[in-house]
């Protein structure tokens, strides 16, 4: 009979040691997914950062459209005025034709950067949109690590507490 216990409590032992270390591998494979989501939550810091940047850059960029239209408004006004000044200069034509062609081409010039400005914007909102897309996903993907690891480690915990005793 005394035999038996002592098998018994042998078998009992290295069933209870076996359960500890799963326990242990759990645990330390939730400190992984833990060091992971951790990761994850600072790749989803700088995408933010990121976007931010994005923002800003789109904001200085709309900024300076609105220059450029300012600009090429004053440049028509400008043209304007020139070709009705010189129209009863007959002596001053010729200069005068000079003038608006150079506003004109000015002009032309203002309204590509202002095409270009508005190009650049419109890729801007679109980085700033995947962005701003992509960080959700991470941010949808760590919400749901932390809930799965969360939930590994009670389990782990429990499995602990209940080796312990």
């Amino acid at each position: 009979a005394a035999g038996e216990v002592r098998e018994a409590r042998g078998e009992a032992l290295a069933r209870r040691d076996e359960e500890v270390g799963e326990v242990e591998t759990t645990h330390r494979e939730l400190l992984h997914a833990v060091a992971r989501a951790e990761t994850s939550r600072v790749e989803a810091e700088k995408a933010a950062e990121r976007a931010a940047t994005l923002e800003a850059r789109l904001e200085a960029s709309e900024a300076g459209a609105l220059l450029l239209r300012t600009e090429l408004e004053r440049h028509k006004l400008d043209s304007d005025t020139l070709m009705r000044s010189e129209a009863g200069r007959s002596s001053e034509l010729s200069s005068a034709s000079a003038d608006l062609e150079q506003a004109r081409e000015a002009l032309k010039e203002r309204e590509r950067r202002l095409e270009a400005s508005a190009l650049a914007i419109l890729q801007l909102e679109a980085q700033l949109t995947r962005m701003q897309e992509a960080k959700g996903r991470i941010e949808d993907g760590l919400t749901a690590r932390c809930e799965r690891a969360e939930a590994r480690m009670k389990a782990a915990q429990d499995a602990l507490g209940e080796a312990g005793t």
